[in-house]
């Protein structure tokens, strides 16, 4: 695996690397295995783009979770977060998107936008937390076990650092 780390701030949290496309092993594929997961080609092709970023997050010799980003001019837009099923609601995936984020905002990105299915509390309530506020809609957006459901938009100024 070949990781580069660029544009680390104060406050690095050790375990958290930036990725590379040449990083992406069996790991982070199994963390797309859901039906309703993007496509991890799409991500990775992303990446090997200069508007692409990711960071992966590592326990041990562990990838616990993965963050991508899109980068254009001075706003960024997270793609997808994923923690591993045997990760989650122990803080990994909030560590990485606050380090991502003030990256991010020490680089200069003025505006993090996102998308998040409207079932999906717990990633909600983790973005009202960072100070993410719903900025839209996108009715009937995602397809769902029984139909469609919508796609809170949102959107973070970020002139200030992530809350801690």
């Amino acid at each position: 695996m070949s990781l580069r780390t660029e544009g680390i701030v104060q406050g690095i949290v050790q375990d958290i690397v930036e990725a590379s496309a040449a990083c992406i092993d069996d790991q982070i594929t199994a963390l797309y295995q859901d039906p309703w997961a993007p496509s991890l080609s799409t991500l990775v092709a992303r990446l090997a783009q200069p508007t692409g970023r990711a960071w992966i997050h590592r326990q041990a010799d562990s990838i616990v979770a993965v963050a991508w980003f899109s980068i254009v001019l001075d706003e960024a837009e997270l793609l997808d977060i994923r923690v591993a099923s045997p990760s989650r609601k122990r803080g990994f995936g909030s560590q990485l998107l606050r380090f991502a984020l003030n990256v991010l905002r020490h680089e200069q990105i003025a505006k993090c936008h996102l998308e998040v299915r409207a079932s999906n509390d717990a990633a909600i309530a983790l973005y009202e937390q960072l100070g993410f506020a719903t900025s839209g809609i996108r009715a009937n957006y995602y397809p769902s076990a029984t139909g469609r459901e919508d796609a809170i938009l949102m959107a973070l100024a970020m002139n200030e650092a992530v809350p801690s």
